[in-house]
């Protein structure tokens, strides 16, 4: 951009001075995002739902880290219908016999 050979008076340049850095400054807009894109970034969510079957996780964690005869590994799965709900699939013993 090549400056004005003839620039306004002095008492109105400070104002379109100030006038133009801010435009320059500002961020352009996105774009408005349809509600399927937004739809679809919501089921992507990376976040996991610990709290909705915390106890029953918190607690066979326990038995696991503990040593605990009856409980030596466990499944977790996500919940359906609400993907980012974690429960336990199953839990068991290497001890238990088919």
């Amino acid at each position: 951009m090549q400056a004005n050979p003839n620039p306004p008076p002095a008492k109105r340049h400070g104002v379109r001075q100030t006038l133009a850095k801010s435009s320059r400054n500002k961020q352009p807009t996105p774009p408005a995002q349809c509600a399927c894109v937004r739809e679809r970034e919501k089921e992507m969510s990376l976040s996991i739902d610990l709290t909705t079957h915390g106890r029953e996780l918190q607690g066979v964690y326990d038995r696991i880290i503990s040593g605990s005869a009856a409980t030596s590994w466990a499944v977790f799965s996500y919940d359906k219908g609400a993907s980012n709900e974690l429960k336990v699939q199953a839990q068991g013993s290497t001890n238990q016999h088919c």
